[in-house]
């Protein structure tokens, strides 16, 4: 783990090194969740979707969600009592 000293600003902001955000990506406007535990803060950045775009493949994507989908359908209103 990288460990590098930085400094508080007076409205509480710090600035994460630019290798840092160069080796993950990060640039203006990035969102990150913060947690405490002990005497740690710990930042990980929020994952963009769009950097998701193309990673997957689904054979039938499209057909396949909407076959799921109808499924879930047909499944709650077996469950709720609906009929068609």
């Amino acid at each position: 783990m990288e460990q590098v000293e930085i400094e508080m600003s007076s409205k509480g902001q710090i600035v994460i090194p630019a290798e840092m955000r160069k080796r993950f990506g990060l640039t203006r406007g990035d969102k990150f969740v913060a947690w405490s535990k002990d005497d740690l803060i710990l930042l990980k950045p929020v994952i963009k979707l769009s950097s998701l775009r193309g990673k997957y493949k689904l054979r039938g994507g499209t057909r396949e969600l909407a076959k799921l989908r109808s499924e879930d359908l047909r499944l709650e209103k077996e469950r709720t009592g609906e009929r068609r």
